[in-house]
């Protein structure tokens, strides 16, 4: 066997070295992509939840200020009687 492989061998693993170091650079892209697609995802799911907590709260809110309201018509009309009783 005569030395003209040698170079041919060299040439083949520079070539594995570089196409290995490529799959790399690609799969870390790829996994950091799945990542930040996740993290979207899960905003995207927190934000949903937030807003519809936030719509709830001000479904109560309103609620409550309504019974507030009911309560003072309810006072009131306490105060009035005992004022017309008181007289």
């Amino acid at each position: 066997m005569d030395g003209s492989w040698v170079p041919l061998i060299v040439i083949g693993g520079i070539v594995i070295m570089v196409v290995a170091v490529m799959l790399g650079v690609v799969g870390r892209t790829a996994a950091q992509a799945a990542a930040r697609k996740r993290e979207a995802d899960s905003d995207a799911l927190h934000t949903d939840r937030y807003r519809q907590l936030a719509e709830e709260c001000a479904i109560g809110l309103r609620h409550t200020a309504q019974e507030l309201g009911k309560l003072t018509e309810r006072v009131a009309a306490i105060e009035k009687l005992l004022r017309d009783v008181g007289e």
